[in-house]
């Protein structure tokens, strides 16, 4: 999200769940710089026909407003699915930027957007808007004024609920100290209820809250800060009002509590995943307080890398604190840096260094930045890195039982091509109708207890979103089992296909085949595909669809196929559709917009069902993805795998590229393999080939080109050390 300025702002979505139709959408983190009336603004962009064609803007705080967008009555939004709309500038309404983030540092990012989404029956389960925490003092044993601001995209009125803060330990104020807030301003009155319940050992302060929330809640407490010198703590944040809404745990973004430092930005980018390349690291470092002459900071965790030990080059900003090259230890991945002149808390510094990814795909690690310092420094851990390129080579899910209110077992089988060490986290996404609140204990036990232990273990657990910790090595060898106990919905809800992540650094997220799982009963398409008979610009083109349902379709049933927008053939109630005259009436409603509505019979589960129709290819497109759902409330939305209506020139999915060897600095030859889904390339046509980057092969005009096709180019082509590999159609 760039500020509004003239430009138009442009959202990219995905959500891991389906909304209705009248579904609300708010999008936070815009500045109100007027006390006039807040206006409507036309939506446009891809998908701007989901939504009404008007967004309006509604209150978030006394001066931050949420851009409000409701999904058409006849529309829905389908789960994993990317959805796009814009909207123009609109003043005086402009990007907000967060308080702690503003200097003279050219490179303070721009405040996040935060999306939220609720049908119109639900209340969102809310996320903030902004958190931040001051203190007064510290020093060590001195009494500390910790100050809150806790920011809510919107107020709500509802029973009583908590807030509790977390991650205060190590301080000498004990059990029995009564802590009430004081200085407090939640806008419309004092809603806290007494004093809040304080524990030392775990560092939880609860507060019991009455009547809902405000949009802006200020308090502060007091107290006693650690006996000695010690990290700052970043504290964590939480809410609950059972029935309304909860918000997961999450972190402020200052550290408390402690009398040393912190660093305020630690990040780490990579520049390549490939195995055995040269892979160039950008570290972006700021300390809370300044670093000075002689003292140190170390990288340490970047284990894996080819790179012997050495005197390390580096390169970026850093170097004009800590010079050009650092001590660099193979073994246990450190690299140690020594400041040559003072590293100021005011400004961003940057440093590159250059290591040889391992020759193999690995783990990746997530590296470690320390400072040794006369105060105490927090150790920072970055993202994940030099983990090359991996997969999930077995993934599956059952499901024991589809009985509407039964405990249903799950038992997953995960096993990823790389071993993964002890104490990594994965998570599994999509669970979304077990009603287990984020304190209740998942129930967890399988054949091995790496993963899951018989005795059962707390997870975090939030809207269906299940983390899961190894206790051991996740073997690359063979699958891992465990099993997760949930409840079954009281009634059919459209199932859900699971998903696993781990490090999308590392493995990319994946689905879990074969089939979904908790939807006690609702209905899903075992088998779904669609062909097309011809491929020519504004050439009638004869469709098969070909699906079943898990699940009987009664008589009047409408199935609904979405997603072919770009046929000519115009808008029509009485299209004709041809095949399975026992299942699905002869005619259906077809909108040019790329809807068709089909109206059942009578179709038994299990049964398939193969239709056809002649829609009228367009002027020229990218092939469409289409989405096929039927009318009952319990039955899944899926896509159809098959592109069609792509009457435009495109690659048919086969097409391929090899290559003859990966040694360091050898020759390399790529063999292409290429299929147009059109009859004929003219003669004349420039076919260009992207992205070949990280060669040392000079760029070169007329380089040679080989294989059964050479002729077809004359035999060279254009070569761009760039990356950029162009040839032309003789």
């Amino acid at each position: 999200l760039s500020t509004m300025g003239t430009e138009t702002m442009t959202f990219t979505f995905k959500l891991s769940v389906a909304l209705g139709a009248n579904a609300i959408l708010r999008v936070s983190g815009f500045k109100w710089d007027s006390t006039g009336s807040y206006p409507t603004i036309a939506v446009g962009g891809t998908n701007a026909t989901i939504f009404n064609s008007t967004a309006t803007f509604d209150q978030q705080t006394y001066t931050y407003v949420n851009l409000k967008l409701t999904v058409a009555a006849d529309q829905s939004i389908a789960a994993n699915t990317d959805v796009i709309f814009s909207i123009a500038k609109v003043q005086p309404c402009t990007a907000y930027v967060r308080e702690k983030l503003v200097s003279a540092d050219a490179t303070i990012p721009i405040r996040p957007a935060t999306l939220t989404a609720t049908s119109s029956t639900e209340y969102p389960r809310n996320l903030w808007s902004d958190i931040t925490v001051t203190q007064s003092n510290s020093t060590p044993a001195a009494d500390n004024s910790l100050s809150f601001d806790l920011v809510l995209p919107w107020s709500e009125d509802t029973s009583k609920g908590t807030i509790t803060i977390g991650n205060l330990k190590g301080t000498g104020t004990p059990d029995s100290t009564p802590l009430e807030p004081f200085e407090v301003d939640l806008h419309d009155g004092d809603r806290f209820i007494s004093t809040g319940v304080w524990k030392q050992l775990d560092g939880t302060l609860t507060f019991t809250v009455d009547r809902g929330l405000s949009f802006s809640i200020f308090f502060t407490i007091k107290l006693k800060n650690p006996s000695t010198k010690v990290e700052s703590r970043f504290p964590t944040v939480s809410m609950s009002f059972p029935g309304y809404w909860y918000s997961p745990t999450i972190s402020f973004y200052n550290a408390i509590l402690g009398s040393g430092g912190y660093w305020v930005t630690a990040s780490v980018e990579e520049s390549s995943r490939v195995n055995n390349v040269a892979n160039t690291l950008t570290f972006s470092f700021k300390p809370s307080i300044a670093l000075v002459s002689g003292q140190k900071i170390t990288i340490a965790g970047l284990t894996g890398s080819q790179t012997t030990s050495q005197t390390l080059a580096i390169a970026g900003t850093a170097t004009t604190t800590v010079g050009s090259s650092g001590d660099w230890t193979q073994a246990t991945g450190t690299l140690v840096l020594t400041l040559g002149s003072s590293m100021l808390s005011s400004a961003t510094a940057e440093l590159k260094v250059t290591l040889r990814n391992p020759l193999v795909a690995q783990a990746a690690v997530m590296p470690t930045v320390s400072a040794s310092t006369s105060e105490i420094m927090v150790t920072e851990t970055l993202r994940h890195v030099l983990g090359g390129t991996a997969a999930w080579t077995t993934l599956s899910v059952v499901e024991s039982t589809a009985v509407p209110s039964a405990v249903n077992t799950l038992t997953f089988s995960v096993q990823p091509s790389v071993d993964l060490a002890s104490g990594q986290v994965f998570s599994i996404t999509g669970l979304v109708d077990d009603k287990r609140s984020d304190s209740d204990t998942v129930r967890c036990g399988g054949v091995k207890a790496e993963v899951a232990s018989t005795k059962g273990y707390r997870t975090s657990w939030n809207q269906g979103i299940l983390l899961v910790t190894t206790s051991a090595k996740l073997m690359a060898s063979s699958p891992t089992v465990f099993m997760l106990t949930l409840n079954n919905s009281a009634s059919p809800v459209p199932p859900k296909f699971p998903s696993i992540s781990f490090a999308p650094e590392l493995i990319p997220s994946q689905a879990f085949p074969p089939e979904p799982i908790l939807g006690a009963g609702g209905g899903f398409w075992k088998s779904l595909a669609i062909t097309e008979s011809v491929l020519t610009r504004y050439a009638d083109n004869i469709l098969t669809l070909t699906f079943q349902p898990s699940i009987a379709l009664a008589a009047s049933s409408v199935i609904t196929i979405r997603g072919l927008e770009g046929s000519h053939t115009i808008s029509n109630s009485a299209f004709a559709i041809s095949g399975a005259a026992s299942a699905i009436e002869s005619t259906a409603n077809w909108d040019q917009g790329g809807t068709l509505k089909l109206t059942t019979l009578a179709i038994n589960a299990g049964t398939t069902i193969t239709i056809t129709f002649v829609l009228n290819n367009g002027e020229g497109q990218e092939p469409r993805t289409a989405r096929i759902s039927a009318s009952e409330s319990f039955f899944a939305e899926q896509i159809v795998p098959g592109p069609v209506l792509g009457s435009t020139t495109s690659w048919d999915s086969g097409s391929t590229c090899s290559e003859s060897s990966q040694a360091f600095g050898g020759l390399n030859t790529l063999t292409f393999s290429v299929l147009p889904r059109v009859t004929t390339l003219r003669a004349g046509t420039i076919i260009t080939i992207t992205n070949l980057k990280g060669s040392t092969t000079p760029s070169n005009t007329t380089i040679a080109i080989g294989g059964p096709a050479a002729a077809t180019f004359g035999s060279t082509g254009n070569w761009d050390i760039g990356g950029t590999l162009t040839l032309t159609l003789e």
